[in-house]
């Protein structure tokens, strides 16, 4: 709350069980985040936690001399994995896939579906925390990916709150990685030591904005 927002209305809408339950997570997150100097919550880096544990089963070895890029997906609905292994299908060059999940009974089905696509699956099982980017960070700051030449990130998103949740998800997929040549042109401009990230501009937003 940098804000500092009057707050107490919470109370007054919200079920105490869902109260109590909010107030345990945040009482946990203290371990993990601090307060920065202009009243932002930042992850703690002086000797603290650096983000989710997570558990990590793998198929093959990782980064083997012919694999240079890396897909990260969050998998949260998987009902959402046959259109993911779709798109995945459009990256025909080798790739290590890393699944992010908070469900280890989902192990199984995501080795069984993805195993035949990508070179190496990587089944890294966290707490449900930070929804899709704590486990992307964690992932990131474990360095696993510091030897891919390329990165792509997705997300099992429905956005149900919004009757376009869909469509923003597809067509969001679909800029990404969504044909094969969408793919082999976001490669050829992270070729360029100029260009760090590639995304779809309609849905660009920056800190400050």
């Amino acid at each position: 709350n940098p804000h500092e927002r009057d707050l107490r209305w919470i109370a007054d809408v919200s079920d105490e069980d869902a109260i109590s339950s909010v107030n345990g997570f945040i009482a946990k997150s203290k371990e993990s985040y601090r307060k920065s100097s202009d009243g932002l919550t930042v992850l703690n880096t002086n000797g603290g936690s650096q983000g989710p544990s997570f558990r990590l089963v793998q198929s093959a070895p990782l980064l083997r001399p012919q694999v240079k890029i890396a897909v990260v997906v969050h998998i949260f609905y998987t009902d959402l994995i046959d259109e993911i292994f779709s798109l995945l299908s459009n990256i025909v060059e080798p790739f290590d896939l890393f699944v992010t999940t908070p469900f280890e009974e989902s192990i199984p089905l995501l080795l069984n579906t993805f195993v035949p696509l990508a070179q190496t699956v990587a089944i890294a099982v966290f707490e449900n925390r930070g929804r899709d980017m704590g486990p992307f960070v964690a992932v990131h700051r474990s360095k696993l990916l510091d030897g891919y030449a390329a990165v792509l990130k997705l997300h099992s998103k429905h956005s149900r709150y919004s009757e376009q949740g869909g469509l923003w998800r597809q067509k969001l997929y679909s800029e990404l990685c969504g044909s094969y040549q969408t793919v082999r042109k976001t490669l050829d401009m992270l070729s360029n030591t100029e260009v760090g990230i590639v995304g779809p501009h309609e849905y660009y937003l920056s800190h400050t904005a």
